[in-house]
């Protein structure tokens, strides 16, 4: 799939017709001649060998450049990998324009889901671009988007806040609109499974929607939508706001970290496979950062609050107020209330999270060897 994206303004100098204010309606009317033009002036090649480009897509971008999206086959039995990239749109009339060319996927060279590679540029006397891809097989990029998956959580400090607030309140049980960690460790865990698989469930629907471009909400509202959701979990912890409901809210605010989940995942260009492909090793990363975030951070949580249960209510306030301050300044950051205030980035509080497993699992062995030695006095 080749895709050119073209300022209006220039373009109509190379078309010969004005295509200011361009607008949805007129560009209907324009579409053939506009489609005619672009194909006189695309093409592809290996060597004497001319690839078929079919009648491209025509769209308005954003700021008002015409977007074309041209479908290439190569002849049969030319590889793909290597070609020529002709294009001498625009440029033949107006000499000092510039069209930069980059690589936005390719599945055979792993190179899915990153910022595009430059190839080259198109100039008045430079409208040819020799491309030869690499190969390096189908897993190349479904470790690379595993990757991203791993990466997406482990960095991405909102998210592992609010798996850690989902975790911290599986040992409680309401009563009369208070919390207590009384709940037994097969209910606990039973609890676990529940919020977390609720959770995967909600991420994983979005995230396939959006990622296919059928949901596509501005990325602004998607990250307030997250800081909301770590609020509300937040205040939950403090106080028990939707006490054995916590799957189906789990489930709700997972649609929301879906579609931030598939703001990472740009998986245009891609065919039906590839694209099923990428979503499922993308969401595998995820799950086995939250895997294992599960395993460092349940164990000791759950032990303390068999050994320490009053400490763990005083840790859970701690959390709680803390949770809501960084989604309070995360709020006010992406509305944007506050330009040019330093806040706290989540690759700084990320980095916090190896010394704060750390130090609950030293907590949670004290007291265990506390409670032991309570034990043996006794």
């Amino acid at each position: 799939m080749l895709t050119l994206v073209m300022p209006t303004s220039q373009l109509e100098l190379a078309y010969g017709r004005s295509l200011t204010g361009l607008t949805t309606a007129r560009l209907a009317t324009e579409r053939d001649d506009l489609s005619r033009y672009l194909l006189m002036h695309v093409g592809v090649r290996t060597g004497r060998l001319g690839w078929q480009v079919r009648r491209p897509e025509l769209s308005l971008a954003p700021d008002d450049s015409l977007q074309a999206r041209f479908e290439v086959l190569a002849p049969h039995g030319v590889s793909p990998r290597q070609f020529s990239l002709m294009s001498d749109a625009i440029v033949h009339q107006v000499r000092n324009h510039r069209v930069e060319v980059f690589l936005r996927q390719d599945w055979d060279s792993g190179h899915v889901a990153i910022a595009p590679r430059p190839l080259g540029e198109w100039r008045a006397d430079q409208t040819a671009i020799e491309v030869k891809l690499a190969s390096a097989g189908t897993w190349a990029s479904l470790i690379a988007l595993w990757q991203l998956g791993v990466t997406h959580i482990a960095t991405g400090a909102d998210h592992m806040l609010f798996l850690i607030l989902l975790i911290a309140v599986a040992p409680l049980t309401a009563h009369r609109e208070q919390w207590q960690a009384d709940r037994s460790l097969r209910d606990s865990l039973r609890h676990v499974l529940w919020v977390v698989t609720a959770f995967t469930i909600g991420h994983m629907v979005t995230l396939t929607l959006g990622s296919l471009g059928v949901l596509t909400p501005s990325t602004q509202a998607v990250e307030i939508g997250v800081a909301l959701t770590i609020a509300v979990t937040a205040a939950h912890l403090g106080y028990p706001l939707f006490p054995r409901k916590e799957a189906l809210v789990a489930g709700l605010f997972g649609l929301i970290h879906g579609l931030a989940f598939s703001g990472s995942l740009n998986s245009g260009g891609l065919t039906p496979w590839q694209h099923a492909q990428a979503v499922l090793a993308f969401n595998i990363g995820i799950e086995c950062m939250q895997a294992l975030a599960l395993c460092v951070c349940l164990p000791p949580w759950l032990s303390l609050s068999r050994h320490a249960p009053q400490l763990v209510m005083q840790l859970n306030l701690g959390l709680s107020c803390t949770a809501m301050l960084l989604a309070g300044l995360w709020l006010i950051d992406r509305t944007g209330l506050t330009p040019g205030l330093e806040l706290p980035g989540e690759a700084s509080v990320a980095m916090l999270w190896p010394w704060l497993a750390a130090a609950l699992w030293a907590l949670a062995l004290w007291q265990s060897w506390r409670a032991r030695q309570g034990a043996h006095a006794g």
